[in-house]
């Protein structure tokens, strides 16, 4: 007899431990989906808590507008709508879409909320950060020192992430607003004793910006003990690198060195708006040098400043007046390229080649006061070459003067000195300089002119003027100019050989004038302007086989001359035997395209041929010739 009881039994055994694990299976499953899943809360305890850790460590207030959602797996987290965080003493400061928050799942077992991990999205926050706002700072950085003094692991947030943010700035003793856009952040600081590190990435001014941060040690700061920390920012034409050492508290200081690199300053500044004194004319430059910065300012006492291909050497200095910057700086070079002079003419001239009837506008020389001495062994001014020049630049309120007190050009020396006073509705204007031992035909070629006259030259100018745009200032010029040149020549033109072709063929004389060179021992003008037009009330050209004398103006207005010129011959050359006649030249047209050309009536007069075209008498009953008018 065979007995089936126990295969029945096993049977029913294994089918019940099957189905046990499958219920446990499912209802693991069931615990880890709702594990996963968000859950609403609608108690207000999860908020207390995570409000009350806020506080605690930051000072800000939490308040929750939207849902409020938690999970447990993959990591345990919440998630709050529409938060506003704000400050006793300023209001909200923070509004964001949504916060979510990593927390630590062990004190949540015993009714306590720690936050590990924060991130807000789309968040806009406002920062304070005018001289008004001071007490605000000081009050946060009370709070944050009072929370790095408690016992360790209570309540510190590691990570902080800002999404899609935005970081408004504002001033409000000035009323300036500034803003950050497209924020994102990253701060990672794993335990309060240790350094943190920052990274972000947004958009200023509609340019991408990118800014870092790294071992910065909040705890050693506040602490009074030093912190040594490196700074990396990236903006569209500019990147600024720093390792700075720096001590907080009452007396706080830093040092360290920067480097600042930028393929434009120009744009760079006129993005940023830093009220930089006549940033607008630099483009590419470098600036790197250690530093120290506390409150009486900021200092480079050992700095390289470079400028395209040239390398400057120095001090840089930088301080606040009231709410005005002041930069002060000595700067030493071995070769130097200055702005080309005729730039800034050409900004002064219209299309048409007038003068500009347009205001001039002063805001590109910044908010800001400049003294600045700069030296050079060789300088280049356009095609002007200047040895051991030493210069300044000097911009305060109420005044931008140039000054150069001393260069040398060839042999000789210059000196001089610009001057602008900007008023409410008129501009003053002064110029002033002198010149010695220039070989004038040198400089000629080298501003681009054509070499007419040579010789060595010495003069003084001093010009005064008062108007809003640049055809004012032009229009208003008095003053005085004299220039002399010794031991010359007159290039193109033989002025004794001319004299002796017009003595023996007049009529010809014209065609032929061109060619040769005149010696000169002394060649002397001086010019009086009066609104604009210099009057030659003294001109003279003295030499071994002709002179002359010159009378005429020239008009700062329209850039042009008008001036003759009657030549003889010297004194010496008349006891020799030559011609005693006089030939007119007239010397004219504009600055840039003088001509020079032969009285052709005092020609035709002196010809035989033609004199009676002139001077004949009309003819009378007595069959006299009739004078014939020209």
């Amino acid at each position: 007899m065979i007995d089936e009881a126990p295969p029945v039994k096993d049977f029913f055994n294994k089918l019940m431990s099957r189905r046990v694990i499958l219920i446990l299976a499912l209802a693991c499953l069931g615990l880890l989906g709702l594990a996963i899943a968000p859950w609403r809360v609608t108690t207000g305890a999860l908020t207390a808590g995570v409000a009350r850790q806020l506080n605690a460590a930051y000072g800000l207030e939490l308040a929750v507008e939207g849902r409020r959602t938690i999970a447990f797996l993959p990591v345990p987290r919440l998630k709050f709508e529409n938060v506003v965080l704000s400050s006793p003493q300023t209001g909200p400061l923070v509004e964001s879409a949504q916060l979510r928050g990593e927390f630590r799942l062990l004190p949540l077992l015993f009714g306590e909320v720690q936050l590990s991990e924060l991130a807000l999205n789309e968040a806009h926050i406002r920062v304070p950060v005018g001289s008004t706002d001071a007490i605000t700072w000081q009050a946060v950085i009370a709070r944050l020192r009072t929370y790095l003094e408690q016992p360790q692991g209570v309540r510190h947030i590691r990570r902080l992430i800002l999404t899609n943010a935005t970081l408004e700035l504002t001033d409000s003793a000035e009323g300036d607003r500034t803003a950050l856009r497209d924020l994102n952040l990253v701060v990672n600081w794993p335990t309060r004793d240790g350094p943190l590190d920052v990274t972000a990435a947004g958009r200023w001014r509609g340019e991408d910006v990118r800014f870092g941060v790294s071992s910065l040690d909040p705890a050693a700061l506040l602490a009074g003990r030093k912190s040594r920390f490196e700074i990396d920012a990236v903006a569209p034409h500019g990147r600024l690198a720093a390792t700075i050492e720096a001590v907080a508290g009452e007396n706080w200081r830093a040092s360290g060195r920067t480097t600042l690199t930028s393929r434009s300053l120009r744009d760079l500044f006129h993005w940023s708006r830093l009220p930089i004194p006549l940033g607008g004319h630099l483009h590419a430059a470098t600036l790197a040098g250690d530093f120290t910065v506390d409150r009486n300012g900021l200092s480079w006492p050992a700095v390289e400043v470079t400028l395209g291909s040239d390398r400057l050497t120095g001090a840089l200095s930088a301080r606040l007046e009231g709410r005005r910057v002041a930069f002060n700086g000595t700067l030493a070079a071995d070769r130097l390229i200055l702005p080309d002079l005729s730039d800034g003419l050409s900004a002064s001239l219209a299309p048409g080649g007038q003068w500009s009837t347009d205001a001039i506008a002063l805001h590109s020389l910044g908010a800001a006061d400049l003294d600045l001495r700069l030296s050079a062994a060789a300088a280049r001014i356009g095609g002007v070459r200047l040895d051991d020049v030493a210069a300044n630049l000097l911009v305060k309120p109420g005044r931008v003067e140039i000054s150069i007190g001393r260069a040398s050009v060839g042999k000789g020396t210059l000196k001089g000195r610009f001057a602008l006073l900007p008023g409410a509705q008129t501009n003053e204007v002064k110029l002033q300089g002198s010149f010695d031992r220039v070989e004038i035909g040198n400089l000629l070629v080298d501003i681009g002119q054509g070499r007419w006259i040579s010789g060595i030259a010495h003069g003084q100018i001093n010009l005064d003027a008062v108007g809003g745009s640049p055809a004012d200032i032009v229009r208003h010029a008095q003053g005085r100019a004299s220039i002399t040149v010794r031991q010359g020549e007159l290039h193109g033109v033989a002025l004794a050989e001319a004299l002796k072709r017009a003595e023996r063929r007049p009529l010809s004389a014209p065609l032929e004038w061109k060619g040769g060179r005149t010696p000169f021992e002394q060649a002397h003008a001086i010019l009086n302007f009066h609104d604009g037009i210099g009057d030659l009330v003294e001109g003279q050209l003295a030499g071994p086989a002709a002179q002359a004398a010159l009378q005429g103006q020239v008009s700062l207005i329209d850039r042009a001359l008008a001036v003759s010129a009657r030549v003889e011959p010297a004194p010496l050359a008349q006891v020799n035997g030559a011609a005693g006649s006089s030939l007119v030249f007239h010397i004219g047209g504009p600055l840039s395209s003088v001509s020079v050309t032969p009285d052709v009536r005092g020609l035709i007069r002196r010809s035989g041929a033609a004199r009676q075209l002139f001077t004949a008498e009309p003819r009378t009953e007595d069959g006299a010739s009739p004078r014939l008018q020209p």
